[in-house]
C-alpha cells in the first residue's frame, strides 16, 4: 500500500521476495527501493494510475525468470477519494497450464 506521494504505507511479508522492504522502510518513497522485476517500471507505473485512476495489470517476469501477475489499482475510500495505490502481485509459476488439444 502507498499513498499519494507514493511512500509505503503497508507491507506484507511476502513482497520481500520481489522488492527490497524492510520494516524500517515505512513512510520511505516506493522509487528509492530495489526490486527484482528488471523490465517493470515499478513507480512509473504507480504515477500512471494515480494520473488517471486506471488500474494497470500486466504479467510480468522477476530476475529468476518467474511469471507474475501485477495488479496496481488505486486505493479508494468509500466517498470515491484516491488515497493512494495497491499494488499486488500473483505468482504464476506454479500454475498448471494445458497444452492446446489436451483433453
Amino acid at each position: 500500500f502507498l499513498d499519494r506521494a507514493l511512500c509505503i504505507r503497508k507491507f506484507t511479508q511476502a513482497i520481500r521476495q520481489l522488492v527490497h522492504v524492510l520494516d524500517q522502510d515505512m513512510g520511505r518513497p516506493l522509487g528509492h527501493l530495489t526490486h527484482c522485476l528488471p523490465d517493470t517500471d515499478l513507480v512509473g507505473d504507480c504515477r500512471q494510475v494515480l494520473e488517471t485512476g486506471d488500474p494497470i495489470r500486466k504479467v510480468v517476469r522477476d530476475d529468476r525468470r518467474n511469471l507474475h501477475l501485477m495488479d496496481v489499482l488505486p486505493y479508494r475510500t468509500r466517498d470515491n477519494q484516491m488515497k493512494g495505490i495497491v499494488i499486488s502481485f500473483v505468482d504464476l509459476t506454479e500454475i498448471p497450464v494445458e497444452e492446446p488439444g489436451t483433453p
